[in-house]
């Protein structure tokens, strides 16, 4: 997967959970974080202003991608969920391509993805 597909595969992500998930669901902040700190792995250039909307709904700021927040496997749990409730299941089929052993290990998007509730 080239670091465009990342750039644009977070993206996807950062808007599913918006989605999906209520507007006061505070977890949504932490699991954005997680998801750029996992971006910032590539050689990826800066895409906040792709979701700039989403990011200041959810109360966002670009400098909290390096602070402690969520686990990624709590945020691919989170988009896991939001992409099979709004039926994007090529989003969680990306997200297997560039983690299958993350994503296998916690069954993201399996049959084990029933089970999670948020």
């Amino acid at each position: 997967m080239s670091d465009h597909e990342v750039e644009d595969l977070v993206e996807q992500s950062v808007r599913v959970l918006d989605a999906w998930y209520p507007p006061d669901e505070r977890r949504v902040r932490d699991w954005i974080g997680s998801l750029y700190r996992y971006q910032e792995r590539f050689d990826c250039s800066l895409t906040y202003g792709r979701v700039e909307d989403v990011l200041l709904r959810r109360g966002f700021a670009p400098e909290q991608s390096g602070q402690d927040g969520a686990p990624l496997v709590d945020a691919l749990r989170a988009v896991a969920v939001a992409a099979r409730e709004t039926g994007d299941r090529e989003l969680i089929a990306e997200w297997y391509d560039l983690e299958p052993e993350l994503c296998a290990l916690y069954d993201l998007g399996g049959d084990g993805a029933d089970d999670i509730t948020y």
